[in-house]
C-alpha cells in the first residue's frame, strides 16, 4: 500500500492573545442604485441599503504568505494578499475588490481577526481623541464591539490589545486618511476594520496595507509601530 501522507502540523498561535485566522466570513454590505451617496452605511432601517448581506467565504487559514482569491455571489470578486512584515511576528494584508454587479458596494469588513482570548490583566488602547484605555476590555465588549471612527474623532487608525508583557497591534497604513471604523470584541470576539470604498458597478478598489503584529511590552510598543508606519508616508 502506498505510504500515507504526513499529517499537517498543528497551527501555532500567532499570539497568546488571539487564535488567529482570516476569520470567515468577509462581510460586504451593498447599497442600492447607481448613486453611492443614496446609501447610509450599516443602517438597515434606511431604504437605500439592501436588506440582505452576503458573505465571501475564505478557503484557507492565515499563512505567512498567500494570495487568497474568492468569488462571492452577486458578482463581487476578491483577492487577499498576505505577506510577512519587517518584524518576524508581523503580517501585512491587503484586500482588492471588483464590483461586477449593478449596485454600489458600500462597505467591506476586512480583516476580522479572532477569536480574541480573555487574559487576566489585559487592556485595550484606542487613540480616540487624546486616547482611551480600557481594562478587561472583553467584559465591556461582549454584546457590542468597542469601536473608533477615523479620522474624526479618532486621531490615528490603530488599536492595541495588551498585557504588561505582550500585545497585539492592528493598524492601517493609509496616507489618504480615508474614513474607516476599527473595532474590538463584539459577539464574534474579533479585531476588525470596516472600509467604505463606495465602489460603483464595474469598479475595482484596493485597500491600504493593514498590519497585525504580535509584540513584547504593552501599548507603548503598538504606538511605536504606528509611528514607524507614519514616518514612511
Amino acid at each position: 500500500a502506498p505510504p500515507s501522507a504526513p499529517a499537517e502540523p498543528a497551527a501555532t498561535p500567532f499570539s497568546s492573545l488571539l487564535d488567529l485566522d482570516l476569520r470567515p466570513p468577509l462581510l460586504v454590505r451593498m447599497g442600492a442604485g447607481a448613486d453611492p451617496w443614496t446609501a447610509v452605511p450599516g443602517d438597515a432601517e434606511d431604504p437605500g441599503v439592501a436588506a440582505d448581506e452576503f458573505r465571501l467565504r475564505l478557503t484557507r487559514r492565515f499563512a505567512g504568505q498567500a494570495i487568497l482569491r474568492v468569488t462571492a455571489p452577486r458578482g463581487i470578486s476578491a483577492a487577499i494578499a498576505i505577506h510577512a512584515g519587517a518584524d518576524p511576528r508581523s503580517r501585512v494584508l491587503r484586500l482588492t475588490l471588483r464590483n461586477d454587479t449593478d449596485r454600489v458596494l458600500v462597505s467591506a469588513d476586512f480583516p476580522r481577526l479572532g477569536p480574541l482570548r480573555r487574559v487576566d490583566g489585559a487592556s485595550l488602547a484606542l487613540p480616540y481623541v487624546a486616547g482611551w484605555k480600557y481594562d478587561d476590555p472583553l467584559d465591556a465588549a461582549t454584546d457590542r464591539a468597542l469601536s473608533i471612527v477615523y479620522p474624526v474623532p479618532a486621531s490615528m487608525p490603530w488599536l492595541d490589545y495588551h498585557t504588561p508583557d505582550e500585545g497585539l497591534y492592528l493598524g492601517v497604513d493609509d496616507p489618504a486618511v480615508a474614513y474607516k471604523i476599527l473595532s474590538f470584541g463584539g459577539p464574534d470576539s474579533a479585531l476588525a476594520i470596516r472600509f467604505f470604498p463606495y465602489l460603483p458597478p464595474g469598479g475595482e478598489w484596493e485597500s491600504p496595507e493593514i498590519t497585525v503584529t504580535a509584540h513584547d511590552g504593552d501599548w507603548h510598543a503598538g504606538a511605536d509601530l504606528y509611528r514607524k508606519s507614519f514616518e514612511r508616508w
